[in-house]
């Protein structure tokens, strides 16, 4: 856990590529928490998102959104949930295999430079 919250707060210090060596670390570790490694794949798909590097942000988006299936269903913040994650899958495919300008929807729970 310890080194997803120093991931998190590399992120959210500008320096996603060091903060997506603390979150894969982290998921080298591993945890039996599946809230806690939904939302470690959450924010490496945001990090690399946010390095361009959208190969792997679409892998870990992908790994979030497969994860959401064994997550207790019904509650309507889990609805809001897989909703986000089908996004940003949509959003990742759509820049990798269409080249559009950058897409960055305002929501984004981190900020990076590049």
């Amino acid at each position: 856990m310890e080194l997803a919250l120093e991931g998190e707060r590399l992120c959210k210090g500008g320096d996603c590529r060091t903060g997506a060596a603390f979150f894969e670390a982290a998921v080298r570790v591993g945890t039996d928490d599946l809230k806690t490694l939904s939302a470690i794949y959450s924010q490496l798909g945001n990090a690399y998102f946010y390095l361009q590097e959208y190969g792997k942000a679409l892998e870990y988006h992908k790994h979030d959104l497969n994860l959401a299936r064994y997550v207790p269903q019904g509650s309507t913040s889990n609805i809001s949930k897989n909703w986000n994650i089908g996004l940003w899958v949509a959003i990742v495919y759509s820049i990798m295999y269409s080249s559009p300008s950058l897409i960055r929807p305002p929501y984004l729970p981190i900020n990076c430079a590049h």
